[in-house]
């Protein structure tokens, strides 16, 4: 986590501040990285650090998805420009 720059980062994690769609529609004037957990999700220790560190922690609601899902809803609405 450390190594990951966060600057424009996107991290998705059922705790997030607000949802990814919202984030996404207000945001998308440039690149950005996406983070998704491994099953069973980040560590609660690795989501504030990415917060410490600028990275935005939002969320797709209540639902949990597999990590190979996440990677495609995350592009899905990335791409919504």
């Amino acid at each position: 986590v450390r190594e990951i720059p966060t600057e424009g980062t996107v991290v998705f994690d059922p705790r997030g501040e607000r949802s990814a769609r919202k984030y996404f529609d207000e945001h998308m004037s440039g690149p950005v990285g996406i983070v998704i957990g491994p099953e069973g999700g980040l560590t609660e220790e690795e989501v504030a650090l990415f917060k410490e560190r600028g990275a935005s922690i939002v969320t797709t609601g209540q639902t949990i998805l597999r990590a190979e899902t996440a990677a495609f809803a995350a592009l899905t609405l990335g791409c919504r420009r």
